[in-house]
């Protein structure tokens, strides 16, 4: 009869080397990282960098056509793309870009809120053209009295005339509505209707702002549009040919 061997410690050293390189490859195996994880962190920046060009395109885009509601939203849009660039550490290009929506979207603010205030500006014009625009039109009315007969200065003791006297101009109601003040006299000498040479006295006054279109106006050097006042028509008044009144001492 056959009897089994007894294992010596020579076929334990021999069958020992296959168990301790079994266990190595363990460790091998489990030491290095699998391969799928590094197939999916390029995945990943891949993904974020088309997403940081697509908020800053958006970014310029809305900006252009929108104004300032554009602005706003390309603004936000440029600083989201800015985290995700920094989240990265690097992996991530396009900080220009972001940047520059940034910038795109203020300037389109502050155009927008320049165009607004120029057409506020247009719509609401200052008070000065107003005030030009409702300035009525006027005459300016260079009125002479001379007196014949007498010298400046006998007419001065007679009546009291003299220079600083108001020359009025009303209107057809009897409203004054310009004034003017005479200055003082000239002497001189004239041929009266009877064919005689004689002294003169010639007073002058220029009447400013004289309003138009009244049709009548009646002009006087005594005070009232009832006391020796002249009445002259649109036509006179135009052609500044209302100013001569002529009277004998």
């Amino acid at each position: 009869m056959l009897t089994p061997e007894t294992p010596t410690d020579e076929d334990t050293q021999v069958g020992s080397p296959p168990e301790i390189a079994n266990e190595s490859d363990e460790v091998a195996t489990s030491s290095s990282p699998p391969v799928a994880n590094r197939s999916e962190r390029p995945a990943f920046e891949y993904k974020e960098q088309s997403s940081v060009t697509n908020l800053t395109i958006w970014g310029i885009v809305l900006s252009l056509l929108l104004g300032a509601i554009g602005g706003i939203v390309g603004i936000i849009l440029g600083r989201r793309a800015l985290e995700k660039i920094d989240r990265s550490n690097g992996g991530i290009r396009g900080r220009g870009g972001a940047l520059t929506t940034i910038i795109i979207g203020t300037a389109a603010i502050v155009w927008s809120i320049g165009i607004g205030a120029a057409l506020l500006a247009t719509s609401h014009p200052s008070s000065t053209p107003a005030t030009q625009s409702t300035t009525k039109p006027t005459y300016t009315v260079d009125w002479t009295d001379e007196v014949f007969g007498a010298t400046c200065s006998q007419v001065s003791s007679q009546y009291g005339l003299d220079y600083s006297l108001p020359v009025r101009v009303f209107g057809p109601s009897g409203q004054q509505v310009a004034l003017g003040i005479m200055g003082s006299g000239s002497n001189g000498s004239a041929t009266n209707s009877q064919g005689e040479r004689v002294n003169t006295c010639t007073y002058g006054a220029t009447i400013r702002s004289v309003p138009k279109g009244l049709g009548t106006y009646i002009i006087s050097d005594f005070g009232t549009a009832e006391v020796k006042g002249l009445t002259f028509s649109e036509k006179n008044i135009a052609n500044d040919s209302a100013g001569e009144e002529r009277g004998n001492y």
